[in-house]
């Protein structure tokens, strides 16, 4: 019905609004780089010490914690600290 459709078309727009958020654009040079590498998520995960679940976190726009930071610029040399900060 009308109300349904309604009701559907704000949650996807709310939806797409928290996504947009400041980190994407890391998240998409985290990916960039994890590829450059030749590394696959759960192979950059085993290197890191994380779960793939987190990687794909970081590549969705997460913020890495900063011991997660610090190994990733060791891991994947074309990031700096100070993007990841």
């Amino acid at each position: 019905d009308q109300w349904r459709a309604c009701y559907h078309i704000r949650m996807a727009l709310r939806r797409r609004g928290r996504r947009a958020r400041p980190a994407r654009g890391l998240g998409l040079r985290i990916r960039a780089e994890r590829e450059r590498a030749g590394l696959a998520q759960h192979e950059l995960a085993r290197l890191l010490g994380v779960d793939r679940q987190r990687v794909g976190a970081w590549e969705g726009g997460a913020r890495p914690d900063l011991k997660a930071a610090l190994r990733l610029v060791v891991v994947l040399p074309g990031l700096s600290l100070a993007e990841l900060a």
